[in-house]
């Protein structure tokens, strides 16, 4: 349903919402901590997608974002709240 003010929200403009700080934070803490099982990237689907040379640069690529995400995220949180 459309807004009634006229405005199109990101669901029904097809734009992505960007996530706040804290929702960053959460998601990068998911990937880094509380996954159950390492992220596994089909890597020479992700060089497909983003346009990459192969599942070598991709590969790669990944390795300096999961640095990023796992620097966000910081160590394993000690109490609840953190995040």
């Amino acid at each position: 349903m459309a807004p009634k003010n006229g405005t199109t929200t990101a669901a029904s403009s097809g734009t992505f919402a960007p996530l706040t700080e804290r929702e960053q934070r959460m998601l990068f803490g998911a990937i880094a901590h509380c996954s159950k099982n390492n992220v596994e990237i089909d890597y020479n689907k992700f060089a497909e997608v983003f346009g990459l040379k192969n599942a070598a640069s991709a590969r790669t690529a990944w390795a300096g974002i999961r640095k990023k995400i796992e620097a966000v995220a910081g160590p394993v949180p000690k109490t609840a709240g953190n995040y």
